[in-house]
């Protein structure tokens, strides 16, 4: 892959946080680095995402991991929606914790993708695998752009 790739990757993903408010302002998900088929999120557990167990909510832990595995897929340059997803959840989040996502694109077809995800906490301990499928919706997120990978 070449840096110009990486480049469009991350600009087609900046284009779309920009209007994306349940990524960006809900969940306070910021994009480390992007490639076609990979990318790497990352959010800070906030104290209205902790249920009364005093650990994250689930729902919150599948965002950040569904987000990334969208997002990997359209670091290509094309609109998708998840249609399933598989999770595990494997260890509790804390409030002020850390939490990266890491996607990694498994296989593609000319309709979608299958994606795996693993959201780490701070220390390295792994919180949460998701493995999800995308399709593509066929919209160009960037109409200039190239879909390199």
């Amino acid at each position: 892959m070449t840096d110009d790739a990486a480049s469009l990757a991350e600009r087609i993903l900046a284009d779309v946080m920009a209007r994306d408010p349940a990524s960006a302002r809900g969940l306070g998900i910021t994009v480390e680095w992007a490639r076609p088929g990979h990318v790497r999120l990352a959010c800070v557990v906030r104290p209205e995402m902790v249920h009364s167990q005093g650990v994250c909510h689930g729902a919150y832990l599948f965002g950040l991991a569904d987000t990334a595995c969208a997002f990997a897929a359209m670091a290509r340059n094309e609109y998708v929606l998840t249609q399933t997803a598989h999770v595990t959840f494997l260890s509790p989040a804390r409030a002020g914790e850390r939490l990266v996502a890491e996607a990694v694109e498994v296989a593609r077809t000319r309709r979608g993708g299958t994606y795996d995800v693993r959201v780490s906490g701070p220390d390295g301990r792994l919180v949460l695998l998701l493995r999800g499928l995308c399709r593509t919706t066929g919209r160009a997120i960037l109409p200039a752009a190239g879909a390199e990978g």
